[in-house]
Parts: structure tokens; C-alpha cells; sequence
């Protein structure tokens, strides 16, 4: 049988309940497709969050991760096709969780521009509309802590 690692956010900023966190612990331990989920949560804070993985996945072994964020007022489930080696928390006035705001800083100074999904994303899509969920690819991750695990896990990958 197959391992999904599941990760989901703590809360942070002004989301005093992360759903993120909430999907992840509701599906810990379940069997779905023939895939056993793994949950953790992941701190919400710069590179701590990028270490919680990475030990997740050699602790599991899984064969694959799906990591959950939350941003906030969006109506739709949206699959993040692109992961940039950029942050800039700033901008939406927000520090992790452990008080550090990032401007411009890269996730990996040594790492390309940005990181596509190897997940199968449209089909993704495609899967939740047709289940009625509202669904859409997104190709703008943001540039804070969602942005900075997805990115900071495929460049991980990358290099080993």
C-alpha cells in the first residue's frame, strides 16, 4: 500500500483556525484509493516548516506529499502549479509564527526561479469540479509560508 504524507498549516496571522489543519488531522490514518494518509502539521514559520517535512518524508517513507495551506477569502479549492523561490510576506503584512517578515529573500540562493508541481494538477481540477467542489489551478502561490514549504520540498527533491 501506497503512503501519502499530508501536511497542513498551524494557524497563523490573523487565522485563528487553519482548515488546513483541520483536513490533515481529520484524514490522519485513513485509507483512500488505496493510499494510506500520514498527517503532520507543519509549523507555520520560514524554513522550520521546510526541516518538518523533509524529516516527514524520510520518517514515512511516502511515496508521495500533498501539502495544504489556507488563503484566506478564496472560494475555491486552488492547486498550485508553480512554486517560486521568492518571499515576500510583507506584502500581506504578516510575520510566521515565530515574529520574522521576509522581503525579496529567497527560499534556496542557490535554486532556479521557481519549481512546477509534479502532481497531476489539472486532472486534480478536473476531478474535484466534476465532484461538484469548486476547484481551479492556480499559478500564483502567493509569497509566504505556502509558497515557501512547496517551494523549499521540490527543491529538496530536486537535489537528492
Amino acid at each position: 500500500m501506497k503512503t501519502i504524507l499530508l501536511t497542513g498549516f498551524e494557524a497563523f496571522g490573523t487565522t485563528p483556525v487553519n482548515p488546513a489543519e483541520q483536513v490533515a488531522r481529520r484524514l490522519d490514518g485513513e485509507s483512500i484509493a488505496g493510499a494510506t494518509i500520514v498527517s503532520r502539521i507543519v509549523p507555520n514559520t520560514f524554513f522550520v516548516c521546510i526541516d518538518t517535512v523533509r524529516d516527514a518524508l524520510q520518517e514515512t517513507g511516502a511515496d508521495a506529499v500533498v501539502m495544504l495551506g489556507e488563503f484566506g477569502g478564496r472560494a475555491t479549492i486552488s492547486v498550485e502549479r508553480f512554486a517560486l523561490n521568492f518571499n515576500d510576506s510583507t506584502r500581506y503584512g504578516l510575520k510566521d509564527n515565530a515574529g520574522v517578515s521576509l522581503q525579496g529573500d529567497p527560499t534556496a540562493p542557490d535554486g532556479p526561479l521557481a519549481y512546477q508541481s509534479t502532481l497531476p494538477v489539472r486532472a486534480m481540477v478536473t476531478a474535484m469540479r466534476g465532484g461538484g467542489i469548486p476547484a481551479d489551478i492556480s499559478d500564483a502561490p502567493g509569497t509566504f509560508c505556502c509558497n515557501h514549504l512547496f517551494y523549499g520540498i521540490l527543491h529538496h527533491l530536486a537535489e537528492t
